[in-house]
């Protein structure tokens, strides 16, 4: 039998290791990769396709809270293998630990401690059930074996091979698909297989934004890219989605500026995405009217995004949310509380009563994070964001591929998020991906450290890093 060890996990390096610094490692087999890409594939499949494919509830105003049996099974199944893996890597998963930061760990702490507090304890629980098993998978994942380019093989073909079926979805069952006709200002637009025309878009996104780094990178044939760019580039644009256009159409610019000009132009992108983010600060504040004048601030946005100045009825959402935010300001209603379904006596039901709709999410991913965990989580969040940052830029100079696919990542993220709830949202792929981009940044970051230490030629990230080794 053969073994595959990837990067340094149980892998001789053929020469003296300065240091002692790195216990005994478990050998990877094939098997265990091939097992690790089902997990993060179906994890992946299961939040972005409707639970048992049931359209029909995305239209109402069901929400699954409970969750089904299946539901159930699959998240628990996900939890214990992945948690198999992690055990089976234990000495991999404490090193990796350390790598991973400070705030990704307290940001998850803090949310299991607010079952204590939460104004839905029940609903916490479960929230945190899917929350432990998606940071599971990811961290298994990056444990069993690694190679630089793992991260965008493994994540890049599923998000395709969703966008091709949301493709031939919508030419083949068009009721699923596309937004009725009855749907107000969203008529038209496609869904795919998603659940709504802006998950579409920010699928697409980023897809888009991997497709177009395999091309500036080389990393995929000219059919696949050909193939990939005609289906993401397609279904952003039937997506209608404004926010997934712009955030896609800046981390593209960023991977431009990172991976085809040298020079200036190279060293400043990372300060340019630095100052945007500071933008972003401004913009949101001036979006919740904490800026006297926002409103002639926000006028050419508005028409550069094609939305009005309520951001299609948000202003009023985040005016509800802001009162509630009001109420426990430190520490937030507890994870995943608020939004419990348009249920009587809910603290979310006040939208239906009000406004006459339920929008299911704040559509501010930093909004929901301050509602749910306060502003103790919002100030994690920001730790969280500018680790991110700065391990990313970090990364560039050790690995510049794969430190401008994180960092056009984090890039597309803060702008979502401006219009959509996606940080540390259990039921938002992009929370998912984003988790696991964050395992293998640390990963990542992990294998500089050791290359370092152990002297290994620069050429380790240029070359292919499979070895393949005699087993047993």
């Amino acid at each position: 039998m053969k073994r595959r060890v990837i990067g340094s996990s149980g892998f001789d390096p053929g020469f003296p290791v300065r240091n002692s610094q790195f216990p005994a490692m478990r050998p990877v087999t094939d098997g265990v990769m091939k097992l690790a890409t089902v997990v993060i594939w179906v994890l992946i499949l299961f939040n972005i396709i409707p639970e048992g494919f049931d359209y029909g509830v995305v239209d109402s105003l069901v929400m699954h809270t409970q969750g089904s049996w299946t539901s159930r099974a699959v998240w628990l199944t996900l939890m214990g293998v992945s948690g198999l893996m992690l055990v089976r890597h234990a000495s991999e998963f404490r090193q990796l630990l350390r790598w991973i930061g400070p705030f990704v760990l307290c940001l998850l702490a803090l949310a299991a401690a607010s079952v204590l507090w939460s104004i839905d304890s029940g609903l916490t629980t479960r929230r945190l059930v899917r929350l432990v098993a998606i940071w599971s998978c990811a961290l298994a994942f990056v444990v069993t074996g690694w190679h630089y380019f793992r991260f965008q093989t493994v994540v890049r073909p599923v998000l395709t091979l969703v966008l091709i079926g949301s493709l031939i979805a919508g030419v083949t069952i068009p009721e699923i698909a596309i937004h009725g006709p009855t749907e107000g200002t969203i008529a038209g637009a496609w869904r795919g297989l998603t659940t709504q025309k802006n998950s579409l878009g920010g699928l697409a996104s980023i897809a888009l934004i991997f497709w177009v780094h395999a091309w500036l990178a080389k990393q995929a044939s000219p059919v696949a890219l050909f193939l990939g760019l005609t289906a993401t580039v397609a279904c952003l644009v039937l997506s209608r989605s404004s926010t997934s256009i712009l955030a896609a159409g800046v981390a593209i610019v960023l991977l431009l500026l990172l991976l085809n000009f040298r020079g200036e132009a190279r060293r400043a992108a990372p300060t340019i995405l630095l100052i945007f983010a500071g933008m972003i600060v401004v913009y949101s504040a001036a979006v919740q009217n904490l800026i006297p004048g926002s409103q002639q601030l926000l006028s050419p946005i508005a028409a550069l995004t094609g939305k009005d100045l309520t951001f299609t009825g948000r202003l009023a959402v985040w005016d509800l949310m802001r009162e509630h935010i009001s109420l426990r300001p430190i520490l937030g209603c507890g994870f995943g509380a608020y939004w419990a379904g348009p249920v009587p006596g809910s603290a979310s039901f006040q939208h239906l009563i009000q406004l006459y709709f339920y929008p299911s999410q704040g559509h501010n991913g930093y909004l929901d994070v301050m509602n749910e965990l306060g502003g103790v989580g919002l100030l994690l969040l920001l730790g969280y964001i500018v680790m991110f940052f700065l391990r990313a830029r970090r990364l560039l100079g050790s690995n510049p591929a794969q430190g401008a696919l994180y960092l056009a990542l984090l890039s597309q993220q803060l702008i979502c998020n401006l219009s959509e709830s996606r940080w540390w949202n259990v039921l938002s792929v992009d929370f998912v991906i984003m988790a696991i981009a964050t395992a293998a940044l640390a990963r990542d970051g992990l294998e500089a450290w050791r290359n370092r230490a152990m002297e290994r030629p620069p050429s380790h990230f240029s070359r292919q890093p499979d070895a393949v080794v005699s087993g047993d």
